[in-house]
């Protein structure tokens, strides 16, 4: 196996300290949104519910918690979101 030689002159100047902060920021300022979709048997809509959550598998468990304790709820549908604020 041969050792890969990188010119310096492709490897560029470090990042400055406002790039960095920006790349730190834009991970720090994520949005996080659980819409909660509950239907009767017959499809219709009983309500839409937004859920604070911290991930996908939370939205999901919750949704169906939400259907769980209505009872006309025949079925519950999720949708996730992860948005950079």
């Amino acid at each position: 196996m041969t050792k890969i030689k990188i010119s310096p002159s492709l490897t560029g100047t470090p990042l400055t300290e406002q790039e960095l902060k920006s790349i730190i920021g834009g991970r720090i300022g994520f949005t996080r949104l659980c819409s909660c979709q509950l239907y009767k048997e017959n499809d219709e809509l009983i309500r839409t519910d937004i859920l604070e959550v911290e991930n996908e598998s939370q939205c999901s468990k919750e949704c169906g918690n939400n259907c769980n304790n209505e009872p006309q709820c025949y079925k519950s549908k999720y949708s996730y979101y992860v948005t950079n604020a």
